[in-house]
């Protein structure tokens, strides 16, 4: 019998924590958010900046001094979230950062930064969160790619070394959110991760040759369930497969969000049936 979750990415576009998360705990597997809105510090990117106090969020760039940075990711909200999460008895739990290659090609747009040194030491910090993870339950940990479209082959088989050594880590899961439509190979590259992608960039030939899917990003605007029938998405769906929006919610009307939310149920229903 398939077993199918619902989540989303993590950014939010209300302005109060507590709204946040009675939202985000809605979902199946809950998302440790940001709230960009409340804070333009919290946009992807420059939520990493701003956390490891390692160079001008705003501006996307680094101190030349970065490496060396002695300061740990802790997560926005993480205390009102982990509180939650245990009055929840809840056991798995969804974070996700920006990914080592699309904060490397971001910062290239600001300065010179080099791909090794950004790879060995986001790898480092976010070992260190994710090994602090340990102690509440499961994490499924995204890694954010939309700009993975521009990758070479050398480039995804870093990345794809990249999330093998976070993988190792106990309790962990991981996975990437690539909103830009991929080549097949790239896609074969990666297939030993949850790919969490938009279906809706994708023919019904294309996701034929895929692998089973096992993360769906969707379109909420209501519009449409899937991009192709829902019946063919629903053989194609792994035996426990997650539907999310297919992008973050942060510049969503917040009053709204009730309507994505019972959108995706009704989704996963139409996937279950």
């Amino acid at each position: 019998m398939k077993e199918i979750l619902t989540t989303h990415c993590g950014s939010l576009p209300f302005v109060d924590i507590s709204r946040a998360i009675d939202f985000t705990f809605l979902f199946d597997i809950p998302t440790l958010f940001t709230l960009p809105q409340l804070d333009p510090n919290q946009f992807m990117g420059r939520d990493l900046i701003y956390l490891l106090n390692i160079g001008d969020p705003q501006k996307l760039k680094l101190t030349s001094n970065y490496l060396e940075s002695q300061v740990n990711i802790l997560p926005f909200y993480a205390d009102a979230f982990f509180d939650e999460f245990k009055k929840n008895k809840a056991q798995r739990f969804k974070y996700q950062l920006i990914g080592p290659y699309t904060f490397y090609k971001m910062l290239n747009l600001a300065s010179d930064i080099n791909r090794v040194d950004i790879g060995k030491f986001l790898l480092d910090k976010y070992s260190i969160l994710l090994n602090t993870f340990n102690s509440y339950g499961d994490c499924l940990f995204v890694l954010d790619e939309p700009m993975l479209n521009l990758a070479h082959r050398d480039e995804v088989e870093w990345l794809n070394r990249f999330a093998k050594q976070l993988g190792s880590i106990d309790g962990v899961t991981i996975g990437f959110h690539i909103c830009s439509k991929q080549t097949a190979e790239t896609l074969t590259q990666l297939r030993n991760f949850s790919l969490y992608l938009d279906y809706e960039l994708y023919t019904k030939e294309e996701i034929i040759q895929m692998d089973m899917v096992n993360f769906i990003g969707i379109d909420t605007s209501g519009s449409r369930h899937l991009p192709n029938e829902i019946t063919f998405m629903r053989n194609k769906a792994s035996d426990q497969c997650l539907i999310a929006p297919s992008c973050g919610l942060a510049l969503h009307n917040q009053e709204k969000l009730s309507d994505v939310w019972h959108f995706l149920n009704q989704t996963k229903q139409l996937l279950l049936d």
